[in-house]
């Protein structure tokens, strides 16, 4: 008789720590500044076969340069992309692209906003994490183009980009704690013509 009871009390005590998992939340950062990043050519990935590669300190395997899921089309000597934390905008900046090139930044987006109202259940003042967002910018029909010395140099509010949820990333009157963490989980840069990506944040050594 008594090990029925074992195993409810120890299951009860599990549906209690999970809800006091579920509760715990990490404090904003109080200060940021920009989110900024030069941005690599983007490759197709590699899914290794017979491929043999000499060398010390590199893997034995990996592929051939391959440019078939990936943008082949544009030209590009140098891209920037940053979002501004004063402006909320996000910027782009580029060289080498072949004139009248069409490109938009992609954005990867998991935001979270205090200061909420809820129901199912109610609550007032709730700190709410949203379902990942993937937002394009600027917003169709506009483009970032290239001019005719290969130059790209373009701006778009995020707010603009997000459409209907633009309120997300309002941002705290001036002088008071932030009310919105916003996180860049990836940034791309896409060629609209093709729908393929460009480039990734990355380096060149």
């Amino acid at each position: 008789m008594r090990k029925p009871l074992i195993v409810t009390v120890v299951g009860v005590c599990s549906l209690l720590m999970g809800a006091s998992l579920a509760q715990a939340q990490a404090a904003f950062p109080t200060r940021s500044g920009n989110y900024a990043a030069f941005m690599a050519r983007a490759m197709d990935p590699c899914t290794p076969g017979a491929l043999t590669v000499i060398g010390a300190g590199v893997p034995t395997q990996g592929c051939y340069q391959a440019n078939s899921t990936t943008d082949s089309a544009l030209t590009m000597t140098t891209a920037r992309v940053v979002v501004s934390r004063k402006t909320g905008k996000v910027i782009l900046f580029g060289r080498g692209f072949p004139f009248g090139a069409r490109v938009k930044v992609v954005l990867n987006l998991r935001i979270t906003r205090k200061g909420l109202t809820t129901k199912n259940p109610t609550g007032s003042n709730k700190t709410i994490t949203f379902q990942d967002m993937t937002v394009s910018c600027p917003t169709a029909p506009f483009q970032f183009l290239a001019n005719s010395r290969g130059t790209i140099s373009g701006r778009a509010n995020l707010a603009d980009c997000l459409g209907a949820n633009g309120g997300l990333v309002t941002p705290a009157t001036a002088g008071s704690p932030p009310v919105v963490n916003i996180e860049i989980l990836s940034a791309t840069l896409v060629n609209t013509d093709n729908g393929k990506v460009v480039a990734r944040p990355g380096i060149l050594r």
